[in-house]
């Protein structure tokens, strides 16, 4: 699978974006399971992530707020289901997602920057 960004970003947009990709997966991945803990087969599934981002927040825009200012995740599945019991399995995936839970509810972010060791002999003034 290939994983680009947008063109906006820099990318190509040949592929989902790797933060799409790890929603898409562990959202997914979480229907499936919880299928299978109620004996659920599940024929095929097809997850789509749409994101709302202004990229001007990344370059400290007055205004912008940096980051997703909304996602929304379609599951379509291939199972014989009905409707509520797909609801059902839609908000349990999204209740027990590691991922989508750390988007949706407050997550503390440390943040630690450091010089990194330069190897003997490859700082400045070093033969090479």
């Amino acid at each position: 699978m290939r994983l680009d960004v947008p063109v906006t970003m820099g990318g190509r947009d040949t592929g989902p974006a790797p933060t799409e990709m790890v929603l898409a997966d562990c959202v997914g991945g979480t229907l499936v399971d919880g299928a299978a803990l109620e004996g659920i087969d599940i024929g095929g599934l097809e997850v789509t992530v749409d994101g709302e981002l202004d990229l001007r927040g990344a370059f400290g825009v007055d205004g912008a707020r940096p980051g997703l200012s909304g996602v929304t995740v379609t599951l379509a599945v291939r199972a014989d289901v009905d409707d509520a019991t797909l609801d059902e399995l839609g908000r349990q995936s999204l209740r027990l997602s590691p991922t989508a839970r750390s988007l949706t509810d407050p997550v503390p972010v440390t943040v630690a920057v450091q010089l990194a060791a330069v190897p003997a002999g490859s700082g400045p003034g070093s033969a090479s």
